[in-house]
């Protein structure tokens, strides 16, 4: 279930650290505020995650996506 894009060997924090650069809008407190609301360890591996821990981690990590169509859907 893994994305791709992710590093299995690394935890959740270590991949936000890495691949959140890349996203314009990626927020390290915000990542960290879902994993909370998740109930996920951001210290963990990703590889150690039940699949519906994956899955919870891709929407904490893809959180800018979220946030903009809130945003979005609250000024219209």
């Amino acid at each position: 279930m893994l994305d791709s894009l992710f590093s299995p060997a690394l935890s959740l924090l270590q991949n936000a650290q890495m691949y959140g650069k890349y996203y314009a809008d990626f927020e390290g407190a915000v990542f960290s505020d879902y994993c909370t609301q998740f109930g996920l360890n951001p210290t963990q591996q990703l590889r150690r995650l039940s699949k519906g821990e994956q899955l919870k981690f891709r929407l904490t990590y893809y959180q800018p996506v979220m946030e903009r169509a809130i945003r979005y859907e609250n000024n219209n």
